[in-house]
Protein backbone atom coordinates (compact mmCIF):
# COMPACT_ATOMS: atom_id res chain seq x y z
CA UNK A 1 0.00 0.00 0.00
CA UNK A 2 1.35 3.13 -1.14
CA UNK A 3 0.46 7.31 -0.36
CA UNK A 4 -0.83 7.32 -3.67
CA UNK A 5 -3.66 5.06 -2.89
CA UNK A 6 -4.38 6.96 0.29
CA UNK A 7 -4.07 10.71 -0.46
CA UNK A 8 -6.52 13.10 -1.69
CA UNK A 9 -6.34 13.57 -4.95
CA UNK A 10 -8.48 16.96 -5.39
CA UNK A 11 -6.26 19.12 -3.36
CA UNK A 12 -7.26 22.57 -2.04
CA UNK A 13 -4.81 25.06 -2.19
CA UNK A 14 -4.31 28.96 -2.09
CA UNK A 15 -2.11 31.47 -3.33
CA UNK A 16 0.58 33.50 -1.62
CA UNK A 17 -1.10 36.37 -2.77
CA UNK A 18 -4.75 35.40 -0.97
CA UNK A 19 -5.94 37.00 2.21
CA UNK A 20 -5.21 35.24 5.42
CA UNK A 21 -8.86 35.87 5.99
CA UNK A 22 -10.24 34.52 2.87
CA UNK A 23 -7.80 31.50 3.78
CA UNK A 24 -9.84 30.89 7.15
CA UNK A 25 -13.46 31.05 5.12
CA UNK A 26 -12.04 28.85 2.45
CA UNK A 27 -10.35 26.04 5.11
CA UNK A 28 -13.61 26.30 7.05
CA UNK A 29 -16.31 25.49 4.03
CA UNK A 30 -13.98 22.87 2.84
CA UNK A 31 -13.82 21.17 6.61
CA UNK A 32 -9.50 20.85 6.04
CA UNK A 33 -7.02 21.66 8.53
CA UNK A 34 -4.14 21.76 6.05
CA UNK A 35 -4.00 23.91 3.33
CA UNK A 36 -0.67 23.76 0.65
CA UNK A 37 0.02 27.16 -0.43
CA UNK A 38 1.47 27.75 -3.87
CA UNK A 39 3.43 30.25 -5.96
CA UNK A 40 1.99 29.60 -9.27
CA UNK A 41 2.15 26.06 -10.15
CA UNK A 42 4.79 25.32 -7.28
CA UNK A 43 4.21 24.89 -3.56
CA UNK A 44 5.63 27.77 -1.40
CA UNK A 45 4.60 26.72 2.18
CA UNK A 46 1.61 25.29 3.78
CA UNK A 47 -0.47 26.50 6.83
CA UNK A 48 -2.83 24.86 9.28
CA UNK A 49 -6.24 25.50 10.93
CA UNK A 50 -4.48 26.01 14.05
CA UNK A 51 -1.67 28.11 12.75
CA UNK A 52 -4.16 30.09 11.03
CA UNK A 53 -6.59 30.64 13.63
CA UNK A 54 -3.72 31.75 15.58
CA UNK A 55 -4.01 35.46 13.82
CA UNK A 56 -8.15 35.36 13.96
CA UNK A 57 -10.20 37.32 16.02
CA UNK A 58 -11.28 36.18 19.77
CA UNK A 59 -12.95 36.99 22.51
CA UNK A 60 -10.03 38.31 23.95
CA UNK A 61 -9.73 40.25 21.31
CA UNK A 62 -12.92 42.17 21.23
CA UNK A 63 -12.41 45.55 21.82
CA UNK A 64 -10.07 45.25 18.62
CA UNK A 65 -12.44 42.94 16.42
CA UNK A 66 -12.78 45.60 13.76
CA UNK A 67 -9.17 46.00 13.58
CA UNK A 68 -8.01 42.88 13.39
CA UNK A 69 -10.43 42.12 11.05
CA UNK A 70 -9.06 44.87 8.94
CA UNK A 71 -5.68 43.58 9.62
CA UNK A 72 -6.50 40.33 8.28
CA UNK A 73 -8.37 41.12 5.68
CA UNK A 74 -4.74 42.73 4.22
CA UNK A 75 -2.56 40.45 5.74
CA UNK A 76 -1.28 37.77 2.79
CA UNK A 77 -1.06 34.12 3.23
CA UNK A 78 2.70 34.78 2.15
CA UNK A 79 3.22 36.49 5.38
CA UNK A 80 2.55 33.82 7.24
CA UNK A 81 2.96 30.10 5.53
CA UNK A 82 4.99 28.10 7.00
CA UNK A 83 8.28 27.81 4.90
CA UNK A 84 10.10 24.54 5.88
CA UNK A 85 7.52 21.79 4.19
CA UNK A 86 8.21 18.52 4.59
CA UNK A 87 6.70 16.91 1.65
CA UNK A 88 7.16 12.70 0.16
CA UNK A 89 6.38 11.37 -3.38
CA UNK A 90 2.98 9.18 -4.60
CA UNK A 91 5.17 5.86 -4.68
CA UNK A 92 6.35 5.97 -0.95
CA UNK A 93 4.83 3.04 1.63
CA UNK A 94 1.55 4.22 3.63
CA UNK A 95 3.16 3.11 6.72
CA UNK A 96 6.52 5.56 6.18
CA UNK A 97 4.37 8.45 5.64
CA UNK A 98 2.78 7.77 9.43
CA UNK A 99 6.41 7.51 10.94
CA UNK A 100 7.59 10.99 8.87
CA UNK A 101 4.24 12.54 10.24
CA UNK A 102 4.78 11.10 13.58
CA UNK A 103 8.32 11.88 14.31
CA UNK A 104 7.72 15.24 13.11
CA UNK A 105 4.52 16.04 14.36
CA UNK A 106 3.12 16.98 11.62
CA UNK A 107 -0.94 16.32 10.32
CA UNK A 108 -0.25 16.09 6.65
CA UNK A 109 2.27 15.67 4.13
CA UNK A 110 1.90 17.65 0.74
CA UNK A 111 2.55 15.03 -2.26
CA UNK A 112 4.80 15.62 -5.04
CA UNK A 113 5.58 14.01 -8.37
CA UNK A 114 8.45 15.74 -10.59
CA UNK A 115 8.38 18.74 -8.18
CA UNK A 116 4.15 19.34 -9.03
CA UNK A 117 1.79 19.01 -6.66
CA UNK A 118 -0.72 16.09 -7.24
CA UNK A 119 -2.16 15.28 -3.37
CA UNK A 120 -1.85 15.52 0.02
CA UNK A 121 -1.70 12.74 2.78
CA UNK A 122 -3.10 13.38 6.09
CA UNK A 123 -2.99 12.27 9.70
CA UNK A 124 -7.43 11.28 9.23
CA UNK A 125 -6.20 9.48 5.89
CA UNK A 126 -3.98 7.32 8.49
CA UNK A 127 -6.50 6.67 10.52
CA UNK A 128 -8.79 5.54 8.23
CA UNK A 129 -6.26 3.12 6.66
CA UNK A 130 -5.60 1.63 10.33
CA UNK A 131 -9.32 1.32 10.67
CA UNK A 132 -9.37 -0.21 7.43
CA UNK A 133 -6.45 -2.88 7.86
CA UNK A 134 -7.68 -3.48 11.69
CA UNK A 135 -10.75 -4.86 10.74
CA UNK A 136 -12.35 -2.25 13.51
CA UNK A 137 -15.70 -1.62 12.13
CA UNK A 138 -16.38 -5.74 11.23
CA UNK A 139 -18.36 -7.75 13.71
CA UNK A 140 -16.68 -10.92 15.44
CA UNK A 141 -14.13 -11.34 18.02
CA UNK A 142 -11.35 -9.91 18.96
CA UNK A 143 -8.08 -11.94 20.76
CA UNK A 144 -5.51 -10.70 22.63
CA UNK A 145 -2.53 -12.50 23.64
CA UNK A 146 1.46 -12.86 23.32
CA UNK A 147 2.88 -15.25 21.32
CA UNK A 148 6.75 -16.58 21.18
CA UNK A 149 8.60 -14.27 18.81
CA UNK A 150 9.96 -17.47 16.32
CA UNK A 151 9.28 -18.36 13.48
CA UNK A 152 6.08 -20.34 12.83
CA UNK A 153 3.93 -19.05 15.59
CA UNK A 154 1.32 -17.11 13.40
CA UNK A 155 0.25 -20.12 12.30
CA UNK A 156 0.34 -22.04 15.24
CA UNK A 157 -2.20 -19.64 16.82
CA UNK A 158 -4.17 -19.49 13.75
CA UNK A 159 -4.20 -22.92 12.87
CA UNK A 160 -6.12 -23.19 16.67
CA UNK A 161 -8.27 -20.36 15.74
CA UNK A 162 -9.36 -22.41 12.39
CA UNK A 163 -10.70 -25.38 13.42
CA UNK A 164 -13.69 -23.50 15.50
CA UNK A 165 -14.99 -22.85 12.18
CA UNK A 166 -13.86 -19.15 12.16
CA UNK A 167 -12.29 -16.81 9.55
CA UNK A 168 -9.70 -14.52 10.16
CA UNK A 169 -10.43 -10.73 9.13
CA UNK A 170 -6.75 -9.70 10.55
CA UNK A 171 -3.64 -10.28 12.50
CA UNK A 172 -1.41 -7.93 13.38
CA UNK A 173 1.85 -7.82 16.29
CA UNK A 174 3.81 -5.26 17.84
CA UNK A 175 6.45 -5.43 20.59
CA UNK A 176 5.34 -2.20 22.47
CA UNK A 177 5.63 -3.25 26.58
CA UNK A 178 5.90 -7.27 25.34
CA UNK A 179 8.67 -9.68 27.01
CA UNK A 180 11.39 -10.39 25.77
CA UNK A 181 11.21 -13.12 23.26
CA UNK A 182 7.55 -12.13 22.96
CA UNK A 183 4.82 -10.15 20.95
CA UNK A 184 1.97 -9.05 21.38
CA UNK A 185 -0.62 -10.19 18.81
CA UNK A 186 -4.22 -9.25 17.90
CA UNK A 187 -6.29 -11.02 15.34
CA UNK A 188 -10.04 -10.50 14.54
CA UNK A 189 -11.95 -12.93 13.02
CA UNK A 190 -15.42 -13.66 12.41
CA UNK A 191 -17.63 -15.12 15.81
CA UNK A 192 -17.00 -18.94 16.68
CA UNK A 193 -19.12 -22.15 17.23
CA UNK A 194 -17.68 -22.13 20.60
CA UNK A 195 -16.42 -19.49 22.01
CA UNK A 196 -15.47 -20.92 25.47
CA UNK A 197 -13.35 -23.64 23.84
CA UNK A 198 -11.68 -21.99 21.84
CA UNK A 199 -10.73 -18.82 24.76
CA UNK A 200 -9.84 -22.48 26.91
CA UNK A 201 -7.25 -24.01 24.11
CA UNK A 202 -5.67 -20.47 23.78
CA UNK A 203 -5.10 -20.15 27.70
CA UNK A 204 -3.79 -23.72 27.47
CA UNK A 205 -1.22 -22.80 25.02
CA UNK A 206 -0.63 -19.34 25.74
CA UNK A 207 -1.36 -18.10 28.93
CA UNK A 208 -3.36 -15.24 29.17
CA UNK A 209 -5.60 -14.35 26.57
CA UNK A 210 -8.34 -11.78 26.16
CA UNK A 211 -11.37 -12.13 23.86
CA UNK A 212 -14.20 -9.64 22.88
CA UNK A 213 -16.95 -9.82 21.60
CA UNK A 214 -18.42 -7.77 19.16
Amino acid sequence: MFVKDFMTKKVITAQIDEKVSDAITKMKENKIKHLPIMDNDKIFGIVSIKEIEEYSPSKATSLDIFELHYLLSKMTLKEIARRDVITITPDVAIEEAGAIMYKNRIGSLPVLENNKLVGIISDRDIFKLLISITAAQSKGIRIYTQISDTAGTIAEITNIISKFNTKVHTIFTCYENAPKEKRNVVIRATDVSDLNELESQLTKKYGSVLIQKF
